[in-house]
């Protein structure tokens, strides 16, 4: 009886372990294929980043839409005789070669170094003028220096640039101690059309509440327009961001004028 008992026990406790180390199996192989799946779902073709993400693919990189004259280099178009009684229209003189004015027209970089990489963005301070004045005024100041990227959701953005660490935090001003806050600013040009387009994040339902956290997309997020302030967009590092994972550090921002 006893015998028999201790067989049959055997038996069960053999199938078990059978059965344990099936499952056992089943569970790594699983893990080993989520990150795969998990990468194939955020991998996006190169070709479709443009080299500017949020503006038309007319406009050369880093330069404002007309009206602001010819391109350098291209004469002005002649112009009609003026009506009786009405001034000559002013033309505008060929340029062999960009102006001060020019490059004043260009917007400026931000080169974030992370802990995964550079990652270079260019700010549209002629769409989103207050937006980018004060995001620059933060990185002059040092204040992204150490911070961490405290958010990721695969397919949709990473978030980072809260004193708090956690989402919580806000910018506030050392002259006054208290919050600082930027109105919502919208422009038809500025969309979430693509990866890495740049924009404030904001707290709760007010769209007047962007503050110093900031966040960048890894795909299209139309849902999201008009109701953030775009102010930048990748122009190169989207391999880096789309690495970045929570708790990956904010090395420093430096602002490069073009």
């Amino acid at each position: 009886m006893h015998v028999w008992s201790g067989l049959m026990l055997s038996r069960k406790t053999g199938k078990s372990q059978q059965t344990a180390t099936a499952l056992a199996q089943v569970a790594a192989l699983a893990l080993w294929l989520a990150p795969a799946r998990q990468a194939s779902a955020e991998k996006t073709d190169p070709d479709l980043i443009p080299p500017d993400v949020t503006m038309p693919l007319t406009m050369p990189p880093h330069t404002v839409p007309p009206p602001y004259g010819p391109a350098p280099g291209q004469q002005a178009t002649a112009t009609s005789q003026p009506a009786p009684g009405q001034p000559a229209a002013a033309t505008t003189q060929p340029t062999s070669a960009p102006t001060s004015a020019d490059a004043a027209q260009k917007d400026p970089l931000a080169v974030m170094e992370t802990s995964k990489g550079t990652i270079t963005i260019r700010l549209f301070r002629k769409f989103a003028p207050n937006t980018v004045e004060h995001f620059i005024d933060l990185v002059n100041k040092g204040f992204y220096n150490g911070l961490t990227f405290h958010r990721r959701e695969p397919g949709f953005v990473i978030q980072g640039g809260c004193p708090n660490g956690n989402g919580s935090g806000l910018y506030t001003d050392p002259a006054t101690g208290k919050p600082k806050f930027v109105n919502l600013e919208t422009h038809a040009s500025l969309r979430h059309n693509a990866p890495g387009v740049v924009a404030l994040a904001r707290f709760g339902r007010n769209p007047n509440s962007g503050s110093c956290q900031f966040y960048i997309t890894l795909a299209a997020c139309p849902q999201l327009d008009n109701k953030y302030s775009v102010f930048g967009g990748v122009i190169s590092g989207m391999e880096v961001v789309r690495t970045i994972m929570i708790g990956d550090k904010i090395l420093s921002i430096k602002i490069q004028e073009q």
